[in-house]
């Protein structure tokens, strides 16, 4: 039976451009999502914090352009005031149905989150051995803001992707999960350990969206890739559903990502 460490971030904040704190955590949709289908699929799921402590669902992601980004961009090809009108009615639909909808939709991500012990009390990467984490055959990241807090510069986190990477075992990161990417160690040649990978994540575009987005934020993750060595790799529109497959590593660019790269990753390791 393949082994899968579900890393999720335990941040519960992060500090925007001016300094002032903001709420982060993780996106429970991606990440149940993963959980659901690798579990389906046989394979042993571990959920993991780099604390152990368990993981905060960001509030942002709660938003409607998570949940609805169609509804929530005018088309680009209409008059300026038919694109006003249509932004009148798209926000009178959030104020109603799309609103109850995606309540629902909350409350059943977070009763079926309630029931994984994993989440309830995830296992304790720092306290990990090279050997354990050897064991696994890849390593899914969620998304959220919070691995940009404590997935970016973690020492556990590079001695997870250098025990992995060095068995080529699969290495996989949804929406803002590549974030943990930046802090993999230098490979023999002395280069970033993905270095010339082609590789997506949260773009830009979609971070100036969010609501951090628009208060600004301290660091992009796109950016950041990117002046590492990615070779990076986005959809042909935002919020559009986007997968990157290259050697071992798998990535994918927002939450609408998560069932194609939880199948992705099933995929690189042979399971049903």
């Amino acid at each position: 039976m393949p082994g899968v460490l579900l890393l999720v971030s335990s941040a519960r904040e992060m500090p925007l451009a001016d300094g002032t704190p903001h709420p982060a955590g993780f996106f429970p949709g991606g990440a149940l999502t993963a959980h659901e289908r690798f579990v389906a699929a046989g394979v042993d799921v571990v959920v993991a914090t780099p604390d152990g402590k368990p993981p905060f669902a960001e509030p942002d992601g709660l938003e409607e352009i998570f949940h609805h980004p169609d509804e929530n961009k005018p088309d680009e090809n209409k008059p300026d005031e038919d694109k006003a009108i249509e932004a009148v009615l798209a926000g009178r639909r959030r104020a109603s149905g799309s609103i109850a909808q995606s309540i629902a939709q909350r409350q059943s991500i977070a009763q079926r989150l309630s029931k994984i012990d994993g989440f309830r009390r995830p296992a304790k990467l720092a306290d990990m051995s090279d050997e354990r984490l050897g064991a696994f055959d890849a390593v899914f990241a969620a998304g959220g803001h919070g691995p940009m807090v404590d997935l970016a510069d973690n020492p556990d986190v590079t001695r997870l992707l250098g025990t992995l990477h060095r068995k080529r075992a699969t290495i996989a990161a949804l929406c803002h999960g590549p974030a943990m990417l930046l802090c993999a160690p230098a490979n023999l040649d002395g280069q970033w350990l993905f270095d010339g990978y082609r590789m997506t994540a949260f773009t830009d575009e979609e971070e100036r969206q969010t609501p951090s987005g628009k208060l600004g934020m301290q660091w992009t993750l796109e950016t950041a890739l990117r002046n590492a060595g990615a070779v990076f790799d986005d959809g042909r529109s935002a919020w559009s559903p986007h997968v990157v497959v290259d050697r071992n590593l798998i990535t994918a660019q927002n939450p609408n990502s998560a069932g194609a790269v939880a199948d992705a990753v099933l995929k690189s390791l042979n399971a049903p």
